[in-house]
């Protein structure tokens, strides 16, 4: 199945000069021309990008810790019945860029006979760039606005499905931010600044951004470690390769730390 995004469309059909074939038999199919299919005016020109040949799939790209709008069709006004749309977010993934995806409902509205029971009527969620039917990792539907949704990794797919109802649809915002892969509590958002509370556990693991894959450069990362009165501190590394200046590094001596570095903090 084939949309066209706009009125008009073009279909070519080419054969190779050859002796015929009776199992090249051809084509036939069925066209229709109507204006109930959906109207792509809901896909942002800044934003998403119509993917085509569907009738309403999107993609969105970052443009490095980007941030946007996603819409149901036809929103603010009702959507039609009977129509899937998806939504295909991706993060920056490269040598110097991991990124994951941060989305959250600002209205939300898709009528449900029971909350409980999405089945008709939609919203899924993958956040690990499946995408079968039975590995949805999240779904909503009804009235009431659904909480923040985070990535696994750099990609997010969204699939709206309208089934036998009609309603306001709804309205999210999606942001890109850096995934730094280090476990612990965030400090500041979109920064690489993590805490461990002795409160909260006693034991853990911390680990350079991104690792065991490569550290990306130009990088600032703050740990923070706040203990009870009386405790103690003890950092033990189990793999420790920092690239050092190979120009100023002595031969027997420990090498010369110009170019990334761990520095250690006692805080009295």
């Amino acid at each position: 199945m084939v949309y066209s995004s706009g009125e008009n469309l073009f279909v070519q059909f080419n054969t190779l000069k050859r002796t015929a074939d009776s199992q090249n038999r051809g084509f036939s199919g069925w066209f229709e021309f109507s204006e109930r299919f959906v109207n792509l005016g809901f896909i942002g020109k800044n934003d998403g990008q119509h993917i085509k040949g569907t009738e309403c799939d999107q993609k969105i790209l970052s443009r490095k810790e980007s941030n946007g709008t996603v819409y149901s069709p036809n929103y603010p006004f009702l959507y039609h019945s009977n129509i899937v749309c998806k939504y295909y977010i991706y993060g920056l993934q490269d040598s110097q860029h991991l990124e994951r995806v941060n989305i959250e409902f600002e209205k939300f509205e898709i009528p449900a006979t029971d909350p409980n029971d999405c089945t008709d009527a939609y919203v899924r969620i993958f956040t690990q760039s499946h995408e079968t039917v039975e590995e949805f990792d999240f779904v909503f539907c009804g009235q009431t606005i659904p909480p923040p949704v985070l990535s696994e990794g750099p990609t997010l797919v969204l699939v709206f499905s309208s089934g036998s109802t009609q309603g306001q649809g709804f309205k999210a915002r999606y942001l890109f931010e850096t995934d730094y892969k280090v476990p612990g509590t965030p400090s500041t958002p979109g920064q690489c600044h993590f805490s461990y509370m002795s409160e909260s556990t006693k034991s853990g693991d911390i680990n350079s951004p991104r690792y065991p894959s490569n550290y990306p450069s130009s990088t600032y990362c703050v740990y923070d470690f706040f203990g009870e009165p009386g405790q103690q501190v003890k950092l033990v590394f189990n793999h420790f390769k920092i690239n050092p200046d190979p120009a100023l590094a002595i031969p027997g001596y420990n090498d010369v730390c110009q170019e990334d570095w761990l520095e250690i903090y006692e805080v009295l």
